[in-house]
């Protein structure tokens, strides 16, 4: 024998029925309707704070228990709907989407982590496609081939990654003496050149070549 506590405004009812002759909601409904005047399909369970629904119906639950009988017109407005997050107890809300407060918020938080995380990924690969542009060089000394700019070219014309791009590090047949030399010779021939204009300038004479 199954019996459930029935409340109905200011009237209480034992309901009482064999076990097994209920199987869904609106048997109970049904019923339930056999001892106050309001139709199955006006009536709303409600069980502990929440509504009764046909998805959730457990009669094992409700033995013994007090359930309250209320007519839908009159709570249309009131009747809230449990939080549509998995294993949440709390009301929810139509202007949070069905959720409750915590989990509107922790909603809010993980639609903001994956926008993030998708803009990170956006970024790497547009990152990567930038690599992917830049042009790749061989170190003349070692063969190794890295982006180009990290593989420089020295005086003498080949290119070298840091650690052989000294002329001491790659044999360099660069003359740097010679080089040396020459532009010593360009630079006193300009100072010689200098002087010359100055004492042109100084004793009359025409400056221009």
């Amino acid at each position: 024998m199954t019996i459930i506590k029935v409340v109905f405004g200011k009237n209480k009812f034992n309901l009482e029925f064999e076990d097994g002759n209920i199987k869904n909601i609106f048997e109970l409904k049904t019923l339930i309707h056999t001892l106050i005047d309001v139709i199955p399909e006006n009536q709303i369970l409600i069980h502990k704070g929440h509504v009764i629904k046909e998805n959730l119906f457990d009669l094992e639950k409700l033995k013994n228990q007090v359930i309250m009988v209320v007519f839908k017109e009159e709570i249309k407005e009131e009747v809230k709907e449990i939080c549509k997050s998995e294993n949440c107890k709390f009301w929810g809300s139509d202007e949070k989407g069905g959720f409750c407060s915590e989990c509107y918020i922790n909603n809010l938080n993980l639609e903001k982590k994956l926008e993030l995380e998708k803009k990170e990924i956006e970024k790497k690969e547009i990152e990567e496609e930038e690599i992917k542009k830049v042009e790749i060089k061989k170190c003349y000394k070692c063969g190794t081939q890295k982006k180009s700019y990290t593989i420089l070219k020295c005086r003498c014309g080949l290119d070298f990654c840091l650690k052989h791009l000294f002329c001491k590090d790659h044999d360099c047949q660069f003359d740097y003496i010679k080089d040396k030399k020459e532009k010593l010779e360009n630079e006193t021939k300009n100072q010689n050149r200098k002087k010359f204009h100055g004492s042109q300038t100084e004793n009359g004479g025409n400056a221009c070549c």
